[in-house]
C-alpha cells in the first residue's frame, strides 16, 4: 500500500520532470519498478548480487529478464541523468552522495530512513537551485501506520526545517501534519 502510495503521487508529475526515486534495498528499488514501469532502475552492486538477485527472481521480486548492474551501465546511466538525457529513475543509496543532477526537480524519498546522514545529502540533491530552475520538490512519505518508521519521519521532517525548506501538508484524511 506505502509503495502504491508512492507511485500514485509519481504518476501526477508531468513526463518531462526529471524524478528520482530513492529506495534503500535492491528488493524496494523492483518493487517501486513493478509500479513505475518508465523509470530506469539504478543501484549499487555488492559482492553478493549474483546469488542475491536470482533469489529475487526466484521469489518473484524482480523479473527475469532484469540484468545485474555493472559499473560501467551505473556510469552510463548516471551520466544521462546528469546531462538530463534520462529524466526517470529509482535508485538505492548509489547516488546519495557525490552527484550533481542539475536538472532534477522531483526527489522522491521511498526509502522511509531517519539517517541523519542521509536527511540533508539525499534531498539536497533537488533543493539545489540554478539558472534556469527556479524550484523542485521533495516527495515524502510520513508513516503514521508504525511507531519506528514514524520517529524516522519525524526525524527527516526536523532536518527540512533545519534546512529551512518549506514543507506542504496534503488535506486527507489521517495526515497528521507531523503532530503524532
Amino acid at each position: 500500500a506505502r509503495n502504491q502510495l508512492i507511485a500514485d503521487r509519481v504518476k501526477q508529475i508531468p513526463a518531462g520532470t526529471q524524478t528520482q526515486v530513492v529506495a534503500k534495498t535492491v528488493e524496494h528499488v523492483y518493487a517501486a519498478k513493478q509500479l513505475l514501469h518508465d523509470f530506469e532502475v539504478v543501484y549499487a552492486p555488492k559482492n553478493d548480487d549474483d546469488e542475491r538477485m536470482e533469489e529475487l527472481r526466484q521469489e518473484g521480486l524482480i523479473p527475469e529478464e532484469a540484468k545485474l548492474m555493472t559499473k560501467q551501465k551505473r556510469k552510463d546511466l548516471r551520466h544521462a541523468f546528469e546531462t538530463g538525457k534520462l529524466k526517470k529513475v529509482i535508485c538505492n543509496y548509489v547516488w546519495s552522495t557525490g552527484v550533481d543532477f542539475r536538472e532534477l526537480s522531483v526527489l522522491v524519498r521511498a526509502a522511509a530512513s531517519g539517517e541523519s546522514t542521509k536527511n540533508t545529502p539525499i534531498p539536497g540533491r533537488a533543493v539545489r537551485i540554478m539558472e534556469g530552475k527556479g524550484k523542485s520538490l521533495i516527495i515524502d512519505v510520513w508513516d503514521a501506520f508504525s511507531t519506528p518508521l514514524l520517529v524516522r519521519s519525524r526525524a527527516r521532517k526536523k532536518a527540512y526545517e533545519t534546512n529551512g525548506w518549506p514543507q506542504i501538508w496534503p488535506e486527507s484524511k489521517g495526515v497528521s501534519r507531523g503532530k503524532s
